[in-house]
């Protein structure tokens, strides 16, 4: 007669734990993924879908080669060079011998900038942060002038630690490289300026399986560059030279304003990878299988890079010491917490994971395919600029529209990558502009000004 209640027990504690496990286990992932995506924008909805699917990529984006001798010791150069003038943060701050801290490079950067408003004391800075730094200049063009150079060959593995090249140094360094260029204008060698200024167009080339911040920069690169090459084309008066930097900046239209994957949310994940298999890290670039796929391997490698890196190092490698401590650190200050165990691609709530963080990441990447566009049309506008000057200096009438242009001065017409159309004309100023991000027609009397934000109004106007 005991045994009654006693079974009854055990099965009452059996359906309970089956109910824990199915409200844990199915209830609680579904609900939240439920509330999630009640949360989200259509644009982010259509990411998340997006990626259960196979990525819509080329085969060929998945062979990765080495980076290229070349590459290397021009990288190594500039790496070099940068350590040894420590001029460019007028002292050292950071006590260490060979490196500058983020407040000393944020003061080149204010240097550099100030330069443009063109007072003599600006000027006097200028001169000396270029004399004391032609070497660095020097080394960063001839990274530039190789041809396999990308700027995705200085992504690093997520986890790891380097001693390299990083983006902020190419950056710094081409503002320097600009400002020689603007500088020997000053002095009256337009030409030298301007054949200077298109020298480091090569510094944007890009992958388009890069990694999202190698992307920005190269972006932001095209930028600085583009800008000086319309400022200094603008002086030129010698037909011979606006001819070689139009035809450079044709040749490296496509190298350097490539758009983004239709699928932007790959840039992360694919450049990771490309990245950890270029230092031959085990990740498999099967296209065939879903996004997800993928993702997970990239969550996998931030927590088992490191120690795999580790162990391929020689002893004796001054890299050991930084991955050592990195892996001590990690041991002391995140045992209660596995990267792996929150974000891993198991368990029921690996697809809630991976949707908050796509839903997240998604303004940043409709950021960059902005910002692309936008860098896209000032470089083609700098184009027609340089064939509008060359047409004046050959005696020609001012074009009414881009395609007067064509041919004689331009082997093809540049459309407007906001509205694949032709650039209108400002029929009073003369000058040709894009309707920019708004997609608002303002006849090209209002400027669009990056720094009030990407999606700010205005033309862009050259």
């Amino acid at each position: 007669m005991n045994e009654l209640p006693g079974r009854r027990k055990l099965w009452g504690c059996l359906g309970f734990a089956v109910a824990v496990v199915v409200l844990v286990f199915l209830v609680a992932p579904y609900g939240i993924r439920r509330y999630v995506r009640s949360r989200m924008s259509p644009q982010q909805l259509a990411l998340v879908e997006k990626s259960y699917l196979p990525p819509e990529v080329p085969a060929s984006w998945a062979q990765v080669t080495p980076i290229a001798p070349d590459v290397h010791k021009a990288l190594d150069l500039v790496n070099v060079e940068w350590k040894s003038k420590p001029a460019l943060s007028g002292g050292m701050k950071t006590g260490t011998p060979g490196k500058r801290d983020m407040g000393a490079i944020s003061s080149i950067n204010t240097k550099l900038a100030a330069i443009n408003t063109g007072t003599e004391e600006d000027w006097k800075t200028a001169r000396r942060l270029v004399a004391e730094d032609s070497a660095l200049i020097a080394a960063v063009l001839e990274l530039g002038a190789s041809p396999n150079f990308e700027v995705s060959a200085l992504d690093q593995p997520w986890g790891g630690v380097s001693d390299g090249v990083g983006f902020l140094k190419i950056q710094v360094a081409v503002k320097l490289a600009v400002t020689q260029a603007r500088l020997e204008a000053k002095d009256g060698d337009t030409s030298r300026a301007l054949a200077t200024a298109t020298a480091a167009l090569g510094l944007a080339r890009r992958h388009p399986a890069s990694t999202l911040i190698s992307q920005l920069i190269a972006i932001a690169v095209n930028q600085i560059i583009t800008r000086a090459i319309s400022d200094l084309g603008a002086q030129t008066s010698d037909p011979a030279t606006l001819r070689a930097a139009i035809a450079t900046m044709e040749r490296m239209r496509l190298q350097i304003n490539m758009p983004l994957p239709e699928n932007v949310y790959l840039a992360d994940v694919l450049g990771n990878l490309r990245a950890l298999k270029r230092e031959g890290y085990p990740v498999d670039l099967d296209f065939s299988k879903p996004m997800n796929y993928l993702f997970d391997q990239n969550v996998d490698s931030m927590m088992r890079y490191p120690e795999w890196k580790l162990a391929q190092l020689q002893p004796g490698d001054p890299l050991r010491v930084q991955y050592e401590e990195l892996l001590r650190t990690r041991k002391t200050q995140q045992a209660p917490f596995s990267i792996r165990a929150a974000l891993g691609n198991t368990g029921p709530f690996g697809d809630v994971v991976r949707e908050v963080l796509l839903s997240i990441a998604s303004p940043n990447f409709t950021e960059a395919a902005t910002r692309q566009k936008t860098a896209e049309a000032f470089y083609k506008l700098t184009q027609i600029g340089l064939a509008r000057r060359l047409a004046e200096l050959e005696g020609n009438p001012s074009p009414q529209a881009v395609k007067d242009l064509v041919t004689k001065y331009l082997p093809t017409e540049p459309l407007d990558p906001f509205t694949s159309a032709a650039f209108r004309l400002n029929p009073t100023t003369g000058a040709f502009y894009s309707v920019a991000a708004d997609l608002k027609d303002n006849d090209g009397t209002l400027s669009y000004d990056p720094t009030n934000g990407t999606l700010s109004a205005g033309d862009i106007i050259r």
